[in-house]
């Protein structure tokens, strides 16, 4: 048998610059470098006249990074692996390539000729330089960067939609299949309307909406001309999201990740997700329409079809584990409250053989409102009240619609949360629909949302930014790294006071207020709480014995590192050790935070701790206000204040700097001479 020089002869495989000793670690090396060059190819195509040596340089600068042989042609004869094809001999290649090629130029180039008229030279020459087959490897990607630069040169834009990072494996069986009916059976059919269906993919219209804001209104122009441009740019990224499951999750939301002016902040998010809302949809679409037709996997026969209010948990209801359940084909999260495009949708499922199942996660509006401002806070998505109303309210008489259009065609399985995120009820079948009609109308849903936004807008647990959101109002400013929250604490900053900027840390808050009239230091940390999984969170104690050393007192956390507090000095305070040390009374009321939280409810909180220069260095007053959401709904809040006078000038300055409450609150004593703190009603 003779000997293959490209084989090394240890590995069995190509030999390579990467490094790669397996096959499936060169293909994942060769797919990433070789797709970096081609995004430079797509930006810069290599100059040439579509001549042999144009031809072999194309091919040089796709596989400059993997082989050393890159641009050459082969030494060996080659076959396809399964014995089927057999290419032009080594020996003929060059004449070959230049022939075929001064015959391209002979056809002026294809100058002038239509879609219909140039799909088909193309589908000639890609099945003729198939052929002659002139590298040991990577063929066919220097075939399609060659055709597509060639139809850029004479007025047309081919997109193959497969020399991708995370390729549509539905177009790569199509092409492979056209090209080998091609060369064996002489048919150019399928090639020729492979090719004609690559010009461009069939957009549904993006429309644009009228923003008074020059910046908004600029980038959803920049960014819809751009998908309707290059949509497989898109969708690649898309694809290579791991929370798209390699393109079988849909969701318009996480297809705005793909565009980097939104995703560089939770600033821009806030700002910019409104513009460009319709790109992302209409991606979605095709992306949607993809999914559906990939039958690569034949047991993947089932498309859901996930609806809810936002922040009612949707994704993580199907998401579970390892991914996607195995008879899942695709899942295309969206709203079903306007159901006429959604029954489009189910009927290219029906019409391609497949099962369509709708899917509804449920919950109170008030927990999933919390749900979204949490998240707002965090990544800088939201959603309005209206909306969320909107879709609560109209969602039973969209699937009303379906059912009627469908019948039991498609299933209905309801995901019920409200008696708590532990105790999830599953009901199948369209009776489940009465569940979902109990939340009320429109107005009766918007007016508790907007009950339980000015609840938390009044407690502080929310941004200014996550209450405009909610209440549907526009951003305040362009983004920028650091906002001077103003609307953070309940008191309107005064002339003198310095302001030290917010830090965010996930869902949660710091900043801090310095008076340097009176001395007074307020410090305040507010969000949502969570309890991370243990050892999730590296604590520094370093941190606090650097705080406390020499004083006397403990370095205690505002917002406790088991509920994802940070280590920031934003989040470390001086306090005696009776408050900081199990038995002590705010770790009663992180105990008490910490049940609420295991038994599936939210907890917000808002920490003003206030310190004085001529007292203790220990806090004077802290004040929590807290808002408790249930499942079901039900909100609750409460104001409680610690005092903590630890000597009779402490006491003095102490009431010299406790502020009037608005809400009633318990008064705690934390008097170090007492282990148990008498509670006394304000």
């Amino acid at each position: 048998m003779p000997i293959d020089p490209y084989i090394n002869p240890e590995t069995g495989i190509l030999e390579n610059k990467l490094g790669a000793k397996t096959a499936a670690g060169l293909a994942l090396g060769e797919t990433r470098a070789v797709f970096a060059r081609l995004d430079e190819f797509s930006q810069n195509p290599i100059e040439g006249t579509f001549d042999a040596a144009h031809f072999k340089a194309i091919h040089r600068h796709l596989f400059q990074d993997v082989y050393s042989w890159a641009g050459q042609s082969r030494l060996t004869d080659m076959r396809r692996d399964d014995g089927s094809t057999r290419f032009t001999r080594a020996v003929d290649i060059d004449y070959q390539l230049r022939s075929r090629l001064l015959d391209l130029a002979d056809a002026d180039y294809f100058i002038g000729q239509d879609r219909a008229q140039f799909a088909a030279s193309a589908a000639e020459l890609l099945r003729d330089l198939n052929a002659i087959h002139p590298f040991a490897e990577g063929n066919g990607r220097t075939q399609r960067a060659f055709i597509a630069q060639l139809a850029e040169q004479v007025g047309h834009t081919i997109r193959w939609g497969i020399d991708l990072q995370t390729p549509d494996q539905a177009r790569v069986k199509a092409f492979n299949d056209a090209a080998r009916i091609a060369h064996n059976e002489g048919d150019l059919a399928p090639l020729v309307a492979y090719i004609a269906g690559s010009y461009e993919i069939p957009l549904p219209e993006i429309r644009r909406n009228s923003y008074p804001e020059p910046d908004r209104a600029e980038i959803q122009e920049r960014i819809a001309t751009d998908v309707e441009q290059d949509t497989f740019k898109y969708l690649d990224r898309y694809r290579a999201l791991p929370e798209s499951q390699g393109g079988r999750y849909v969701c318009s939301d996480l297809f705005k990740e793909t565009f980097p002016e939104y995703a560089a902040s939770p600033e821009s998010r806030t700002r910019y997700n409104s513009p460009l809302h319709n790109s992302a949809a209409v991606l979605a679409a095709v992306q949607l329409e993809s999914a559906i037709a990939d039958s690569s996997h034949p047991e993947r026969n089932t498309v859901i079809f996930l609806t809810g209010t936002p922040g009612a948990g949707k994704t993580s209801s199907i998401v579970q584990g390892d991914g996607l359940e195995p008879h899942i084909r695709a899942v295309y999260e969206g709203q079903l409250a306007t159901p006429a495009a959604a029954i489009d949708k189910i009927q290219t499922v029906l019409d391609t053989g497949l099962t369509p199942e709708i899917v509804v996660v449920h919950i109170a509006p008030e927990f999933a409102l919390q749900n979204t401002l949490s998240r707002f806070d965090r990544e800088g998505r939201g959603s309005s009240a209206h909306a969320m109303a909107t879709i609560h309210a109209q969602l039973p008489t969209g699937l009303c619609a379906i059912r009627d259009t469908f019948g039991d065609q498609v299933k209905l399985t309801v995901f019920d949360r409200t008696p708590g995120l532990n105790n999830t009820i599953k009901y199948d079948g369209w009776d489940a629909l009465s569940i979902l009609e109990k939340e009320g109308s429109y107005d009766e849903i918007r007016k508790r949302l907007t009950d339980a936004i000015e609840q938390h807008r009044e407690a502080g647990t929310i941004s200014e930014e996550a209450y405009r959101q909610a209440a549907g109002l526009s951003p305040q400013a362009r983004p920028r790294s650091t906002d001077r929250e103003n609307a953070q604490d309940p008191e309107q900053l005064r002339e003198g006071r310095a302001f030290q900027h917010v830090e965010h840390h996930g869902a949660l808050r710091f900043w801090e207020e310095r008076d340097e009239q009176t001395g007074v230091t307020v410090k305040h940390a507010a969000g949502r709480l969570d309890l991370p999984p243990r050892g999730s969170q590296a604590r520094d104690i370093g941190a606090q014995r650097a705080l406390s050393q020499g004083t006397g007192y403990h370095a205690g956390h505002l917002i406790a590192h088991r509920f994802g507090g940070p280590e920031i000095a934003g989040n470390l305070s001086l306090q005696n050790h009776l408050i900081n040390q199990g038995g002590g009374a705010y770790f009663k009321q992180e105990q008490r935070w910490a049940d609420e939280l295991r038994a599936g409810n939210a907890v917000a909180v808002h920490i003003r701790e206030v310190s004085r220069d001529d007292a203790s260095p220990a806090f004077q007053y802290r004040d929590i206000q807290t808002v408790i959401t249930k499942p079901t709904g039900e909100l609750t809040r409460e104001t409680i204040a610690f005092l903590n006078p630890e000597t009779e000038k402490a006491r003095q300055a102490t009431r010299r700097v406790v502020p009037q409450l608005d809400e009633p609150a318990t008064i705690i004593n934390l008097d170090p001479r007492r282990r148990t703190e008498p509670e006394q009603e304000r």
